[in-house]
């Protein structure tokens, strides 16, 4: 890969840092005068400033690019003091001014260098062809699986051996088109590979209650999508007999057999041997195999900053090693970026499968519960380029599944937990998953508990071997993870949309979810108590579907809250609830008790129109007070009355905040009514 002239004379502004934090600004040297000398070195091929372009131009318009200031700005380094400095040189880059921010835009997140000496398992496959679907790509996939299959004792391992789904498609019966079969009618042995696709726009072949009799005799390879003919032909060069492919083994008119086979997702994908992940395909048309630039695809380019900088491979003792570089968002960039990762349906498909082969635009990639690979690095990533696309990474989750807690295995805020005990660790991995979760999209907004159930189901029995069998699965959250389970916010916020759980769940409404996890290295205490919670599922017994009813019966401090009124500044202020002499609560606010200092932030579940909505009878229940008032004080779901009319019956509205230094009376003990009430 080519390096242009400013990438290349970045070696005299390499520095040395005890830590990657203590940059600062003066450091910083120009890299590229204006963004057309970048566009010029792109065209040169340049490896660094086609990345930079890249993500440049990702979710901006061109047009944007004339108001950013005619500079880039770069800084390297090498961290002296990390334990693997291997790991840990590496060079940034930055814009002065983005159109969108008021700061310097980060080009590029980072590049990591690294040298062929630091991991044994690192090898460069010099030559790529041009066409992914071509014998060497096979070769180099089929050596994946080979070696999978043959001597990772963790990916082979499997709950249910005799698992089979309910349809599979027949690609081998003598005939030369496919054809569905219904697995209990045959005595099967091999194994089967499933597909993750995106199904788009487009109109595609599905299985209906009027074709399953033609399905069975056989399926017209050319009435296939070429995403489903690539996946045909793929799964028998890699020596699959049978293929699971959701549109045509599921009835798709049948909403008893989507509703059944939805519950069976999580098995479908454990037990598969290999999932098909057209990860470069925006919709079923186009195919798996993708015409690409063997030159990106090719050895990383040496680092001309790193050499000759005076100093050894403390692990191997070499002097000067030859350094390369690869972007840190290598996985991002060329998969994990692609339209498949947006569908919350492949979501739970990919954490679930043991073994992944993901078929970008670029290059292929491969995962499972032991290696990850690409054909860049046929053998092995380097340590230095992982997936940090999602707080929870297949590789984390793997990890977990098979109870190896190790800090090196476990991804994001997990290590911020690695002192507390077991059933932390597992309440923040939830909620870690259920964040990157709802950044994903759907098709049907009612499939939001649906499409997660099989990670759920999965994940039941890490919950009741751990933590309990007492431990109950609501709607999205777990019952022994109440009353923190609560605290979620939602960082985008869009319409209210159809019932498909109650207030008081993170599946209530759309957008994604975060949780307040100061809890995890601050002193708190809880001030409100579960006394019961239940929900009631659509289908009956089946929890981990949708449901169409719940509640919490809960007792805490209540307040009543005043809206600011203004709806460019969700805060709320706080007013006591006088109680009468025959203890009664009287909620009518007294313009002497509102005290402006009292204030707290609200942060809403979903757009609410000011101008309709009601809010004359607004409360917050605390659910836990901090004793370390520099950062947030109070943490309260913020609650309306029930709209039907249930008596001492609310629905959550919101969640809020006292932040720092806003400390009040107001918010004492004494002020809030500890009342007993239900959330629904």
């Amino acid at each position: 890969m080519h390096l242009c002239g400013a990438c290349q004379s970045l070696r005299p502004h390499l520095r040395r840092y005890s830590n990657e934090y203590e940059t600062v600004r003066d450091d910083f040297v120009v890299h590229q005068w204006h963004w057309l000398d970048m566009m010029r070195s792109l065209d040169e091929g340049c490896f660094i400033c086609s990345l930079m372009w890249t993500n440049l131009t990702f979710g901006n318009d061109l047009e944007d690019l004339e108001l950013l200031r005619p500079a880039s700005y770069c800084i390297a380094g090498v961290n002296e003091e990390s334990p693997d400095r291997l790991a840990n040189a590496w060079i940034r880059f930055y814009s002065e001014f983005h159109p969108k921010q008021r700061h310097g835009m980060e080009l590029l997140k980072e590049l990591r260098c690294f040298s062929l000496s630091s991991d044994a398992r690192l090898r460069f496959q010099l030559e790529v062809e041009k066409q992914a679907s071509t014998v060497q790509a096979l070769h180099t996939a089929r050596e994946w699986l080979r070696k999978c299959t043959s001597t990772h004792e963790r990916c082979n391992y499997t709950s249910d051996k005799h698992f089979y789904p309910t349809r599979l498609l027949d690609l081998n019966s003598g005939k030369p088109d496919p054809r569905l079969l219904v697995t209990q009618d045959h005595a099967l042995s091999e194994p089967y590979a499933t597909l993750s696709h995106c199904w788009g726009t487009k109109p595609v072949l599905r299985l209906l209650m009027g074709n399953i009799g033609g399905f069975k005799d056989s399926i017209p390879r050319l009435s296939l999508p070429r995403t489903f003919q690539d996946a045909v032909d793929t799964s028998l060069k890699l020596g699959f007999r049978y293929l699971w492919i959701d549109s045509l083994c599921i009835v798709q008119d049948s909403p008893e057999d989507w509703s059944y086979e939805a519950a069976q997702m999580e098995k479908v994908y454990r037990n598969s041997s290999l999932n098909l992940s057209a990860a470069g395909a925006s919709n079923s048309t186009e195919g798996l195999y993708f015409v690409r630039d063997p030159k990106r695809v090719g050895p990383p380019p040496e680092c001309p900053s790193f050499r000759n900088f005076d100093w050894r491979n403390d692990r191997t003792g070499d002097q000067d090693p030859t350094w390369h570089m690869i972007d840190e968002a290598f996985w991002e960039r060329i998969c994990l970026r692609s339209p498949l990762f947006s569908r919350a349906w492949v979501f739970q498909e990919r954490l679930l499968a043991k073994r992944v082969l993901h078929f970008g635009k670029e290059q292929l990639f491969w995962e499972c519960r032991t290696d990850d690979c690409c054909e860049t690095f046929p053998d092995g990533l380097p340590n230095t380029v992982k997936d940090t696309t999602f707080l929870v990474s297949k590789f984390a989750y793997d990890q977990f599944h098979g109870r190896l807690f190790s800090k090196a295995a476990l991804a994001g805020r997990l290590q911020k937990v690695r002192n507390h005990d077991m059933k932390a660790k597992i309440e923040l991995f939830w909620q870690n998953m259920v964040t990157d979760y709802t950044e994903c999209k759907l098709s049907h907004m009612g499939d939001k508990l649906i499409a997660l159930a099989g990670l759920a189901k999965d994940f039941s029995g890490l919950i009741h071997a751990e933590v309990g069998p007492d431990s109950d699965y609501l709607a999205g959250t777990w019952s022994t993870h109440l009353p923190h389970a609560l605290l979620w916010r939602c960082e985008t916020i869009g319409s209210r949309p159809p019932y498909r759980a109650p207030s008081w769940s993170w599946a209530a409404p759309e957008g994604m979810i975060t949780w307040d996890n100061n809890r995890w290295n601050q002193a708190f205490t809880y001030t409100a108590r579960i006394l019961h919670a239940e929900v009631e599922p659509v289908d009956h017994g089946n929890y981990f579907s949708q449901v169409k009813g719940g509640f919490i019966r809960i007792r805490g401090p209540v307040w009543k809250l005043i809206w600011s009124g203004n709806p460019h500044r969700w805060v709320v202020y706080a007013t006591p609830i006088h109680e009468d002499s025959d203890g009664t609560s009287d909620a009518q606010v007294k313009e002497s008790d509102l005290d402006m200092n009292a204030v707290m932030q609200w942060f809403p579940d979903e757009r609410y129109d000011v101008h309709t909505e009601d809010w004359s009878e607004l409360y917050g229940m605390r659910i836990v007070r901090y004793e370390d008032p520099s950062i947030e004080t109070h943490c309260m779901l913020i609650l309306i009355p029930d709209p039907d009319g249930k008596p001492n019956a609310y629905r959550r509205v919101g969640i809020g905040f006292s932040g720092p230094g806003l400390e009040n009376s107001c918010w004492s003990d004494s002020k809030g009514v500890e009342t007993e009430i239900f959330i629904l």
